[in-house]
């Protein structure tokens, strides 16, 4: 059985490790939040993944009306299993240097000191200076996170619809926000067979799927 079958988290729970300091968090923006959604949700110690929006200052934006910001993928992750300077080596092997701006820009957003430094000092080993990459810190306007709407989060686990009925049976409407949901969006995800992973929810969900299952 995965590691993380054995920890499963609801979003509440995601929620209160987050602000007792238990997880951190962090926000990439690589172009199609897609993509990263499911390759950061794959890496292990990441227990929750979301896509929105964040990089610029228009309130409340949406897919119709992204404004000036970028697509985002925000990363919740266990600082005690895997390091920031893993995930940020995940974004380096994804962010090819350019000019280019607008929707499908690259961007960092570290919330605290040491990511910080260590955006910095990638930032320092860029071999042109002048390439876009935008840091948006703390605080500013530029570093909030807009979830994106309902339907692009776990975009790539939506096509499964017996899966999606078991983490909604087990989770309720916030299954995509459950540590279960980001995993099985990943890309590992798309190599675990039922009994890898249903084993870890309750039997009710368990029914939802195989009823789900039947129908198809």
């Amino acid at each position: 059985m995965q590691a993380w079958t054995r920890n499963v988290r609801t979003a509440e729970q995601v929620r209160e490790a987050l602000r007792h300091g238990e997880l951190h968090k962090t926000a990439f923006a690589m172009g199609c939040f897609w993509g990263p959604d499911s390759r950061f949700g794959a890496m292990s110690g990441v227990v929750q993944t979301r896509v929105g929006y964040g990089g610029g200052r228009q309130p409340d934006p949406d897919y119709r009306s992204v404004g000036d910001h970028a697509e985002t993928v925000r990363v919740i992750f266990d600082p005690s299993a895997i390091a920031f300077d893993t995930l940020l080596e995940e974004f380096r092997t994804w962010h090819t240097p350019s000019r280019g701006g607008g929707q499908y820009r690259a961007a960092i957003f570290p919330s605290d000191d040491a990511q910080r430094a260590s955006v910095q000092a990638y930032l320092d080993a860029l071999p042109d200076p002048s390439f876009a990459l935008q840091v948006s810190l703390p605080g500013t306007e530029e570093a909030l996170f807009w979830d994106a709407e309902a339907y692009h989060q776990k975009h790539r686990l939506r096509a499964s619809p017996a899966v999606v009925a078991a983490l909604e049976a087990e989770f309720g409407p916030r299954w995509d926000e459950s540590s279960v949901a980001t995993k099985l969006n990943g890309v590992e995800g798309k190599e675990l067979r039922p009994d890898a992973w249903l084993a870890c929810l309750s039997e009710r969900a368990q029914a939802a799927y195989h009823t789900a299952r039947a129908q198809v």
